[in-house]
């Protein structure tokens, strides 16, 4: 919907909430949803061990996820395929305070990958919001092979 010039927030009372809400974190008083992105994101404990092999990145891709956050990842390859498909490696700093089916507003998404930053913060919305620190710093050749969704 953004990306066709309608605004989210206008069309969905959910997604009107979570700006809403993203509207009382501090310096984020004003934000404008047709300047924030919305994608789909996985977490696993250690993709790439186990049965979280299953999590393939091409099929997540094509489930409209941006995004994959981990406390690690089993081998640089499965750190390496979300980044080929055009998704975020984040790693998860301590135990993850989301849950299945609620948002997590990351800020600042572009200059995370292009900076780089061992320390971002992130914000589940939900009925209250909770910050928690993720990371994944990307080399210089992830940077230029990613197929990044963020202008």
């Amino acid at each position: 919907m953004r990306e066709s010039g309608k605004d989210p927030a206008a069309v969905s009372s959910e997604i009107k909430s979570v700006y809403d809400n993203i509207r009382t974190i501090k310096g984020f008083e004003h934000i404008n949803p047709m300047n924030v992105g919305i994608g789909s994101a996985i977490f696993a404990n250690k993709p790439g061990d186990g049965s979280a092999r299953e999590q393939a990145a091409s099929c997540q891709r094509v489930l409209g996820t941006w995004a994959n956050f981990a406390k690690e990842y089993a081998t640089k390859r499965y750190r390496s395929n979300p980044i080929n498909w055009g998704m975020i490696p984040f790693i998860v700093n301590g135990e993850p305070t989301f849950n299945k089916d609620e948002y997590v507003f990351i800020p600042n998404v572009r200059k995370f990958i292009f900076e780089g930053n061992d320390d971002i913060k992130a914000y589940v919305i939900g009925d209250t919001i909770k910050k928690f620190s993720i990371s994944g710093e990307l080399t210089e050749d992830e940077k230029s092979h990613g197929n990044w969704l963020c202008n």
